[in-house]
């Protein structure tokens, strides 16, 4: 069927499913190259359903004129409940989502993820989270704590409402910036920069803050507004994450999926608050006798 046939409008995406890389986990896939690939196993099916995390892996047909951060030929997770419309096409079937709803791609030839601006991609770690959440590695801990959660939210009626894991992050998506990839339109960013200029009557993204004394109380809303539209416009963007780091979160923030036999999650940076050092915890509690062996650099146990 020629690639061209349909086209999306605008800031929306065509998709059409890939089944093909839906197989067991220990089947395998055989690239262009020979090389063999373990399949991937996601936790729902892939299919379309207004079910919130049921992850499927959708390659890119084709994009509108505004479209920006995916391109046709590329494969990506996305959130089936994102999908706007679905359609058929040669007996096929195609869907069709706006560009901000695309979290991350995946790489068929290696098959590696790879999270977009303003995610991060972790692994399960029980190890690790088993240390850090008692400080050694001697504690039973429940199997489903480490790879579920540990109850950290209840109802009034002490019905577990969140959880929280700890994972190991393997990739870093680039920091989220102002641009027309954004769900933000080019227009209201002009709007915005109109009001910003208005007001401050300076650049919005060198503008001094106002003054306590310079709030109108008429304009106060508008004024706060702004002001943390130029914080944010200033924010540094790097957030100091790296593969590696140990990062707690709630699961229910995060969209998780299996690839090659590996539990993933998919957490938004902005949910990410916090790194925690279980080596330097583990550390301690070896040289004080509540913990396994220190294997030092030079081979050398403590």
């Amino acid at each position: 069927m020629p690639a061209d046939v349909t086209r999306g409008v605008g800031h929306n995406v065509v998709l059409k499913a890939r089944e093909d890389l839906f197989v067991q986990t220990n089947d395998k896939l055989i690239c262009d190259d020979g090389k063999e690939l373990s399949g991937i196993q996601l936790f729902c099916e892939n299919e379309v359903t207004s079910i919130p995390d049921n992850m499927g892996c959708c390659e890119v047909v084709s994009v509108g004129a505004l479209v920006t951060n995916v391109k046709p030929g590329e494969v990506y997770f996305i959130d089936f409940s994102d999908v706007a419309q679905g359609f058929q096409l040669a007996n096929k079937d195609h869907y069709v989502a706006p560009d901000h709803v695309f979290r991350c791609r995946f790489h068929p030839e290696t098959g590696t993820a790879e999270p977009l601006a303003g995610y991060v991609l972790t692994k399960r770690a029980p190890e690790r989270m088993q240390i850090a959440l008692f400080g050694t590695d001697r504690v039973d801990v429940l199997p489903s704590w480490l790879t579920e959660g540990i109850p950290s939210g209840w109802d009034s009626d002490g019905d577990v409402l969140t959880r929280t894991i700890y994972e190991e992050v393997v990739a870093v998506g680039p920091a989220e910036v102002e641009n027309a990839a954004r769900t933000m339109h080019k227009t209201e960013r002009a709007l915005l920069a109109a009001v910003t200029l208005e007001f401050a009557g300076r650049s919005s993204a060198t503008g001094k803050l106002f003054e306590a004394e310079e709030l109108d109380v008429m304009h106060m809303p508008l004024c706060q507004a702004i002001n943390a539209y130029l914080r944010w416009r200033r924010a540094p963007r790097d957030t100091g994450l790296k593969p590696g780091d140990l990062v707690p979160f709630i699961t229910t923030l995060a969209t998780k999926f299996r690839v090659r036999g590996q539990f993933l999650s998919l957490v938004p940076m902005q949910d990410l608050g916090c790194v925690i050092d279980d080596r330097a915890i583990l550390d301690d509690a070896i040289r004080a006798g509540r913990a396994g062996k220190l294997v030092l650099a030079h081979g050398a146990t403590v």
